[in-house]
């Protein structure tokens, strides 16, 4: 390689118009018409010197050309394998070699956006910003680094003057890269944060405009745009929407198959919420496209917890208190195996408990007139229930056939609380349910009742035992 100083003729340490000079002076002794390939060489050397950031590197090279060399291939190899903390170390050595180089601080800042150091982030995009504000990268890391604090930040006026401060970065990148998709989406985020989602439907149908008619590229904003749509319940323009993601992967295979999984992460993230209803349809359109993949079976279960947590609070206020307790327990076991989490023992033991001594304080009459108008009104839940609403109907149908039996053979009387509730019905308010009947028949038939569900949901020999102890101490035969 050739000594950029020595095509020059100037020292290593020359000023900024003495290799000027000799720049003239050559090109003058050596013209591209007459001399092209010295006039190359001098024109190159040229470049690099009069640069300040490209002298500071070639400097840096004649010194610690191998030393550097070797850093830049360690950094390589640690972004590869996205060892982002090994990377962040090569990098700050690398900077005391080349202090001014922006491409080293550009790689150092993602570097730190990746480890969510957003702070060390933004003071570094920060001084790119400085030097350079037409870099469109700059813009874009630093609105990155904004946006990660803002999520971060518990303090609301702090957590608004960030996302303002991103909203503005990400305003100047996407007028330097008018093209750019990702500059749309992570804008588009900014304003669903800040609670403007008119905005952010704006923002998006501008991000997928920018590059002509849909294709597949823009498969990530319209996927953002149908759950803003979603949020607003602006359902027919979300299914338009859904409708053209189908349209853009129709004709490959490996296409549908991504965005089937690409929207069942999208349901996913919806699901971690509570907000099923709104993850149904990504899974219904996941569906279609890619059947093989994402069965049926998982859009009649989301559906179903979107219909049981929206039944629950009517539950809360026309159903006796255990019927509530239980199917919020139902909806929230439901909703951990969903996100690959089990309910611990000690906590179903915790439930388990609770519940018996609320089901204590019912009838099996009333019991049992609660789950048959549950069974009817919220199928939905039924569906869900993994054996305690069914096994709580069987055993409380059982009793009160036992009851009648033993009172047909011995006209013995039935206790006044269960009289009382067989008269009124279901309870339809939460004032009916705060005069439970307490009697001692009640408590002994419940006994019984509660000893068998329970020995039954739980299952195993420890359900087994605690269900025959539960019935013998409470007063069951």
């Amino acid at each position: 390689m050739d000594n950029h100083y020595v095509t020059l003729g100037v020292p290593v340490h020359a000023a900024p118009e003495d290799i000027r000079k000799a720049y003239f002076r050559l090109i003058r002794r050596f013209p591209p018409e007459t001399h092209p390939e010295e006039f190359q060489r001098i024109r190159t050397a040229y470049e690099v010197l009069s640069d300040p950031v490209a002298k500071q590197r070639y400097d840096a090279f004649l010194k610690q050309g191998s030393r550097i060399n070797e850093l830049l291939e360690a950094a390589a190899l640690h972004e590869a394998q996205e060892d982002w903390y090994g990377a962040v170390e090569v990098f700050l050595k690398l900077l005391q070699f080349l202090p001014e180089d922006p491409d080293l601080s550009l790689r150092l800042g993602e570097c730190y956006l990746r480890l969510h150091s957003y702070k060390k982030a933004a003071e570094i995009f920060e001084k790119l910003v400085k030097k350079d504000d037409q870099e469109f990268a700059n813009w874009f890391g630093l609105g990155r680094a904004y946006l990660g604090q803002a999520v971060n930040e518990e303090e609301r006026t702090t957590r608004f003057a960030l996302l303002t401060e991103a909203r503005d970065a990400f305003g100047r990148a996407q007028r330097l890269e008018p093209k750019e998709r990702a500059v749309y989406s992570l804008l588009g985020t900014v304003y669903e944060i800040q609670g403007d989602f008119s905005s952010s439907i704006v923002c998006l149908k501008q991000g997928i405009a920018a590059n002509g008619a849909p294709s597949f590229g823009d498969l990530g904003l319209l996927i953002q745009l149908c759950g803003v749509l979603l949020v607003r319940n602006q359902l027919g323009e979300a299914k338009e929407y859904f409708g053209q993601i189908a349209e853009i992967a129709v004709s490959d295979p490996y296409q549908r198959s991504y965005a089937a999984q690409r929207l069942v992460r999208e349901a996913a993230r919806w699901t971690e919420n509570y907000r099923y209803d709104l993850a149904v349809p990504y899974v219904e359109q996941a569906n279609r496209l890619s059947p093989e993949d994402f069965g049926r079976d998982s859009v009649d279960w989301l559906a179903d917890m979107a219909a049981s947590i929206a039944a629950l609070e009517k539950i809360k206020y026309a159903y006796i208190p255990p019927i509530y307790e239980l199917s919020r327990f139902i909806i929230h076991e439901h909703h951990m195996c969903g996100q690959g989490e089990e309910l611990s023992e000690s906590r179903r033991i915790e439930f388990r408990d609770a519940l018996v001594e609320d089901l204590l304080q019912y009838s099996p009459q009333e019991l049992l007139s609660n789950l048959e108008r549950l069974r009817q009104e919220y199928p939905a839940l039924i569906r869900l229930d993994g054996g305690w609403f069914s096994s709580l109907e069987t055993l409380c149908r059982e009793e009160l056939d036992r009851q009648r039996t033993a009172g047909s053979k011995s006209h013995s009387h039935v206790t006044a609380a269960t009289a009382s509730s067989t008269q009124t019905g279901s309870y339809s308010s939460r004032q009916a349910a705060a005069s439970p009947s307490r009697s001692s028949g009640g408590g002994k038939a419940v006994g019984a009742v509660v000893g068998g569900v329970i020995g039954a949901a739980v299952g195993g020999p420890i359900g087994a035992i605690i269900g025959a102890w539960l019935g013998s101490s409470l007063g069951g035969d």
